[in-house]
């Protein structure tokens, strides 16, 4: 996962953690000073626990799923 030019994997046996921030600003003092411009960050950490990776485990009570489509592009 990534940006072209700098994908982003896991190591065996180990996890990453991924995050990607998009935001577009538009400044409150109108475009004069500083026009709208597109905020976009990625980092990656890699977990540095001892994980069980053999399954997807889910607290009892089941967690709510998370997802990316509550607004559209």
């Amino acid at each position: 996962m990534g940006d072209t030019g700098a994908k982003v994997n896991a190591p065996a046996g180990a996890g990453v953690m991924f995050v990607e921030i998009n935001y577009y600003y538009t400044p409150l003092s109108g475009t004069w000073l500083m026009s709208p411009a597109r905020i976009h960050y990625v980092a990656s950490f890699i977990v540095r626990d001892n994980r069980d990776f053999s399954q997807i485990f889910n607290p009892s009570p089941t967690a709510t799923r998370s997802t990316c489509n509550l607004y559209s592009a």
